[in-house]
């Protein structure tokens, strides 16, 4: 009984400094809520994530090099993990939250918060994660093109199609379609859906007298007509999405153009070489950080911040070679080979840490910057600082 009585109090000694941290970081992200816009989510996701990196895990590095891994995707500040035959979420400390399996041969996942949709580019077959709920294996009209996730649980999928061209559809999270656009001769590349689905923006490829044009159109969900449709000649659409303040932010492989939150205007554009976007980078919040050369180089040229607000915070013309960026809240990471550099929307510089690794793809999940390599992801918090050199 004694001894019961000795377990506990060591279990309530460790469990109150455990409580007060957590009081005061909510105070700490109330008071940001306050006066720097932090929203009330916003503030879930930060505890949620915090709680997580104390739980049980193995933390990062994390080794992967068993696994035929496809890719590696953001997901509030969780992290999910593609291969071959799963879809698996990890926490900040490396706990697995969710395995998901799948049998496709050619599989993609696209995320928004803890909902994620995964489906197959070989196929017509997808399934919706909302949270650890799994849905059953469902059906698109053709095989899939691409598909975006909403953070109301709404989704939309572009497919092939034996009537048209392409055509894309828009599900609410109950799965009831709630909109549909035909293609009839030009081929969907990209959709994109606003946080709440109320709106949807579709890019597509066409080709006229031997030039590729892409035309981006912007709906209402509730109506066929649409609030805007603009025509870019000479440029391929790679990227589209929408911030959380409503803006378009549309990457082309020569130019970035930002449309405006009533949906029917340009509110800025810049043009490129033709091919010269080498980098995009989406932050949780519509934060874009691109990296587009200069005269023809590989790895030098115009890295570019752009916040969810729609506007860009900062530029500058890099001579040193840069191999990837990353895009975080109000910050941005460049991976230049032998180091990394992390910067405010303003562009000074707030923190570095050497590289010795070839990483492929950089990301921020939360607050964490995550370095992905054959065999391994890293975090930034793990690597060497560069004055410790």
């Amino acid at each position: 009984m004694a001894e019961k009585t000795r377990k506990k109090k060591r279990k309530g000694s460790l469990l109150k400094p455990f409580l007060i941290i957590l009081v005061v970081l909510m105070l700490l992200l109330l008071a940001a809520n306050a006066f720097a816009g932090t929203t009330i989510s916003g503030i879930g996701n930060a505890l949620t994530g915090y709680v997580e990196k104390l739980s049980s895990g193995n933390g990062y590095p994390y080794d992967i090099s068993s696994e035929n891994l496809k890719n590696v995707y953001p997901s509030d500040s969780n992290i999910i993990l593609l291969t071959d035959v799963y879809a698996r979420t990890l926490s900040p400390g490396a706990k697995m939250k969710l395995n998901v399996q799948h049998n496709y041969s050619a599989p993609v996942v696209d995320a928004n918060g803890s909902r994620f949709i995964i489906y197959d580019r070989d196929s017509k077959h997808y399934r919706i994660v909302n949270g650890k709920t799994i849905s059953d294996q469902m059906e698109a009209e053709g095989n899939i093109l691409t598909c975006d996730m909403a953070g109301n649980g709404s989704f939309a999928i572009a497919s092939r199609s034996e009537q048209t061209a392409s055509t894309f559809t828009v599900y609410d999270r109950k799965f009831n379609e709630v909109f549909k656009w035909n293609s009839s001769s030009d081929h969907i590349i990209d959709v994109a859906l606003t946080d709440n689905g109320k709106y949807v923006a579709v890019a597509a490829l066409g080709a006229e007298k031997g030039e590729v044009y892409s035309k981006v159109l912007i709906f209402n969900v509730k109506s066929s007509e649409a609030l805007g449709e603009f025509k870019f000649s000479g440029t391929a659409v790679a990227d589209l999405h929408f911030t959380s303040r409503g803006y378009l932010y549309i990457t082309g492989d020569n130019m970035f153009t930002i449309i405006d939150k009533n949906k029917s205007e340009i509110k800025s554009q810049e043009t490129f070489e033709a091919g010269a976007l080498k980098f995009i980078s989406v932050g949780e919040n519509g934060e874009t950080a691109v990296m587009f050369s200069k005269y023809g180089s590989d790895n030098t040229g115009t890295v570019k911040y752009y916040s969810y607000k729609g506007e860009e915070s900062y530029s500058f013309d890099s001579q040193s070679s840069i191999y990837g960026v990353a895009a975080g809240k109000n910050k941005f990471a460049v991976y230049y080979g032998d180091e990394i550099i992390v910067y405010n929307s303003e562009g000074q510089e707030k923190d570095r840490k050497n590289s010795t690794a070839d990483y492929d793809k950089l990301f921020y999940a939360g607050s964490e910057l995550y370095l992905c390599r054959t065999g391994r992801i890293d975090t930034f918090s793990s690597l060497e600082d560069s004055s410790d050199s």
